[in-house]
């Protein structure tokens, strides 16, 4: 009798252990806390025209940014970096600018570019802008990444499309070191090319050349731009990168399942 009742008081305490431990499971803290990456945000939109513009186009520059919330580090640190990939991106159409002048003082001085340019050139009607999206396309616990498309039109016969992919790190460093993400960048340009070539319908026998494309040594190079998605890696050659402009860009999308264990955050 005594033996069975100590069976069934241990019994009793596992059942109890069991208990705490899946409360514990379910209470832990998520690891994105643990790691300062905090990933609730707003959308933020910054907008300025040209003086007297009225009902006609505009010459103007609009921006559309993430603004992430709570006082952690990693959110302020993040919000610091968006701010300097934004005003980088206007810093590039305005005359005598400086990277470190905030997004208004810039936005500003693109404008005052334009009136100053009609003014000595009345017959130019056709109107300049500059429109930035900066969107999240991927968070994980150990590192986010963003896309900047800028479109931007300052004369002649079309508008310009450039993409930037920035990723950070938990501590919201930018990380744009395919190392950081991968074992081997060998095997990655491997993985790479034959997606390349599937994507284009190109046979691994038919020269990268003779299909119009153009590489260093006609061999297969990543992009300089690369992030992520929910899909996977986006490797993204943009306007005159590989190619005419008549080309366009290449938007190739690699799924973590293709990528396999070389990444090095496949779960």
């Amino acid at each position: 009798m005594r033996h069975n009742l100590s069976q069934t008081v241990l019994f009793i305490l596992l059942i109890l252990t069991a208990c705490v431990d899946s409360k514990k499971e379910k209470e832990k803290p998520n690891k994105d806390t643990k790691t300062g990456i905090n990933t609730s945000f707003e959308n933020s939109k910054f907008e300025l025209l040209e003086s007297n513009c009225g009902e006609n186009d505009c010459s103007k520059v609009t921006i559309s940014y993430p603004s992430f919330n709570g006082n952690s580090p990693f959110a302020e640190r993040l919000n610091d970096q968006i701010q300097t990939a934004i005003q980088s991106q206007i810093s590039n159409y305005v005359m005598k600018a400086s990277k470190s002048e905030s997004i208004e003082t810039l936005a500003a001085k693109f404008i005052q570019g334009y009136e100053d340019f009609t003014k000595e050139f009345p017959e130019v009607k056709s109107k300049w802008y500059v429109d930035i999206l900066c969107e999240m396309t991927h968070q994980h616990q150990d590192f986010v990444s963003l896309k900047i498309t800028t479109v931007s039109y300052t004369g002649g016969a079309h508008a310009n499309t450039e993409v930037a992919f920035n990723n950070y790190n938990s501590s919201a460093e930018e990380v744009n070191d395919l190392s950081f993400f991968f074992y081997d960048e060998e095997q990655l340009k491997v993985t790479a090319e034959k997606e390349f070539r599937s994507l284009l319908k190109m046979s691994e026998e038919k020269s990268l050349a003779d299909a119009g494309y153009i590489f260093d040594n006609n061999s297969f190079t990543l992009p300089e731009e690369f992030g992520f998605n929910n899909q996977g890696l986006v490797l993204f050659y943009n306007n005159y990168e590989i190619g005419s402009y008549s080309e366009g860009f290449i938007d190739l999308i690699i799924p973590y399942t293709v990528l396999g264990t070389n990444y090095r955050f496949n779960k």
